[in-house]
């Protein structure tokens, strides 16, 4: 992968603020809160936060970030916010949007 492909220095970033956009209880919304949720305390171990929208109850918040489709996490960085769209099964697709080294 090119050390290039996303904006800022996540490597080097201790601390990570994520937005997960869900709508509501759906499936993938569900899969999606529990990888997440796994991945923090498996890979980041207290260094994250974690703030969950659901965009059926504030679709406003939504809008503001240009969401339009659930489940998206947005990794919050101070250079650029990344988006990963999906239920973040994919864990290695994560792994390098937050440029961590590969398992």
């Amino acid at each position: 992968m090119n050390k290039n492909a996303f904006p800022g220095n996540f490597k080097e970033q201790k601390y990570y603020e994520f937005i997960l956009f869900v709508a509501g209880n759906e499936p993938n919304s569900m899969m999606a809160r529990k990888n997440l949720a796994q991945l923090c305390e498996q890979e980041l171990k207290g260094r994250s936060k974690i703030k969950i929208v659901d965009v059926m109850e504030d679709f406003d918040s939504a809008a503001a970030h240009n969401i339009l489709l659930t489940p998206t996490l947005l990794i919050q960085n101070a250079n650029a916010d990344i988006m990963v769209i999906g239920n973040l099964n994919n864990r290695e697709k994560v792994r390098a949007a937050l440029q961590l080294p590969l398992e």
